[in-house]
């Protein structure tokens, strides 16, 4: 169970890093993200899931493409 939080306070961090390197603040983001959205979301709910470690794999996946990264897995 701690390894798991650990775990999703690296990914938070990671995130909030990759939207920093590039040039991007939460409000910022959300302002180019929600454009390739069907729902918008809202800042409020978006950093409490953020920060709350409470978004989906699909959604980090969705996010890290727009920033111009890709998620692989190696063994």
């Amino acid at each position: 169970m701690q390894e798991d939080k650990r775990f999703i306070q690296i990914t938070i961090d990671e995130i909030k890093a990759r939207l920093r390197m590039k040039g991007y603040n939460l409000t910022t983001f959300l302002e180019a993200y929600n454009h390739t959205l069907d729902k918008p979301l809202s800042l409020a709910n978006f950093s409490k899931r953020l920060n709350g470690g409470n978004l989906k794999y699909w959604e980090i996946k969705q996010i890290a493409e727009f920033l111009g990264y890709k998620i692989e897995w190696k063994e």
